[in-house]
């Protein structure tokens, strides 16, 4: 991933979504396969171990990353919080352009 997006600038917020693999993997079935990706039955686990990869490896480069849990919210709960977290990472580099 790092060398993938070698040179890029360091985003102002990056967030993560995550959640329970066992509600992710009910979701997923819920609605119906969709790749490849979605059916093997581990699929939910091994993925969401690697988001929690993915959150050290930027934290440990410095990045500025938020995890929202997904597991028991609705959609809407989540984007409000994505709002807010948008609003608060602006908010804050305006004041630091001052």
């Amino acid at each position: 991933m790092w060398q993938l997006n070698y040179g890029v600038y360091r985003p102002d917020l990056s967030l993560i979504l995550t959640g329970d693999p066992t509600v992710i993997n009910a979701r997923l079935r819920a609605r119906g396969r969709h790749s490849r990706f979605e059916r093997a039955a581990d699929n939910s686990e091994r993925e969401s171990a690697l988001y929690v990869r993915a959150v050290a490896d930027f934290q440990d480069k410095g990045w500025p990353v938020q995890t929202i849990d997904c597991t028991t919210d609705g959609p809407e709960a989540v984007a409000a919080r994505i709002v807010s977290l948008i609003h608060r990472t602006l908010g804050a580099k305006s004041l630091a352009c001052h």
